[in-house]
């Protein structure tokens, strides 16, 4: 997967963007664990990227749901 990143906020510690190979957007957190941290990735819908723009709080609590292990159904692997 090759991951492109078209917004990062650094207030609430999440990125937005597109997986160029299937053209999917996603979400993506940092999950700490001990030693370092990892990158979890979520698919979001067209719809829920554009809030970029509009409501940045609703990707906060998006992320925040991810973050509590609540989406992952769209954790892309």
């Amino acid at each position: 997967m090759k991951f492109r990143d078209l917004y990062i906020s650094r207030e609430f510690w999440f990125v937005v963007g597109i997986e160029l190979e299937s053209q999917r957007y996603y979400i993506q957190i940092s999950v700490p664990s001990g030693h370092a941290d990892y990158d979890h990735y979520y698919e979001i819908e067209k719809s829920e990227f554009e809030k970029v723009h509009t409501d940045v709080e609703y990707l906060n609590q998006l992320a925040k749901k991810c973050k509590d292990n609540k989406n992952e159904s769209r954790r892309m692997k």
